[in-house]
């Protein structure tokens, strides 16, 4: 449907551009051979053929810019969200634009050495311009050619910049050209800069065939009533009892350290949807609540 909509404008832009272009020639045409005629000096002395090209070009452009966007978003060969090929088809793009631009500039009657010359003077500001901006370009090129993130995996991310200082559960919905769009567990989908993902971020596969693997960690007191054994076995024992309605599978859990008064217990979590990740989170938290209350 993408492709049939491109190819439509590109018909009608194509269309319109020879049409225009007729017109162009038929004014052309007349100015030159009746030049004495007082509307058709009129038309020769303001050069609107030119100006009538000059359109005619700027929509053949267009439509060009437009079948070549196409192609990159809806080509099956073509891997549209990948970095590297998203700034090859800006980059085509652009060419194209530009180079419909000059060639209107010139049947308008401006001088290409003035244009140049002012184009010389904008390149040094926007090379300036584009200091800041490589090196995000460059960042989304990193992300997707090193495969750090794929489109659809799921990652634990740890970055105090995500605004939160514990470990994030996320999906990798899109690897942009500049940003990478992740979704959390709560189904809130945050738009990170590319260079922040690579700079300030660690990231943990955690998907191994069709199961998820979490690690977390509890804290708890350690002046409690039962001992830390006894705690990992109650809380093992929920998951084999009849009381886990949802069947979560028992997860493993270890007695990591002792840290300024608190035990602090390490939990690997199995599961195979990602949706059961929060209510697993809140399940084994409240769990290990217990025990320490009891």
């Amino acid at each position: 449907m993408a492709q049939q909509n491109y190819s439509s404008a590109f018909a009608n832009g194509i269309s319109l551009s020879i049409l225009l272009a007729i017109i162009g020639f038929i004014v052309s045409y007349a100015s030159a051979s009746y030049a004495n005629v007082p509307y058709l000096q009129i038309l020769s002395a303001y050069n609107v053929s030119g100006y009538i090209f000059a359109v005619s070009i700027l929509i053949f452009a267009f439509a060009i810019g437009k079948i070549v966007s196409g192609y990159f978003e809806s080509n099956p060969l073509v891997l549209s969200s990948h970095p590297v090929t998203q700034f090859a088809r800006y980059l085509l793009v652009a060419l194209t634009y530009v180079i419909g631009i000059v060639a209107a500039f010139h049947l308008m009657g401006f001088q290409i050495s003035n244009i140049l010359v002012g184009s010389a003077v904008g390149g040094v500001i926007l090379g300036l311009a584009i200091q800041s901006i490589t090196p995000v370009i460059l960042s989304g090129v990193m992300v997707a050619s090193s495969k750090t993130l794929t489109n659809g995996g799921t990652y634990v991310i740890k970055s105090l910049l995500l605004g939160s200082e514990s470990p994030m559960l996320c999906k990798v919905k899109k690897i942009g050209f500049l940003y990478t769009d992740l979704m959390t567990t709560y189904g809130i989908v945050e738009r990170v800069p590319n260079t922040m993902l690579l700079s300030n971020s660690t990231f943990s596969r955690i998907k191994f065939g069709d199961e998820y693997r979490y690690q977390t960690d509890v804290i708890g007191p350690s002046n409690t009533k039962k001992d830390s054994q006894e705690i990992m076995e109650n809380v093992k024992n929920y998951f084999r009892s009849k009381d886990n309605k949802k069947k979560y599978k028992v997860p493993e859990i270890y007695f990591s350290q002792k840290l300024n008064g608190y035990n602090v217990f390490s939990c690997v979590l199995h599961f195979n949807d990602i949706n059961e990740f929060n209510d697993l989170i809140s399940t084994i938290n409240t769990l290990f609540d217990r025990e320490f209350k009891a």
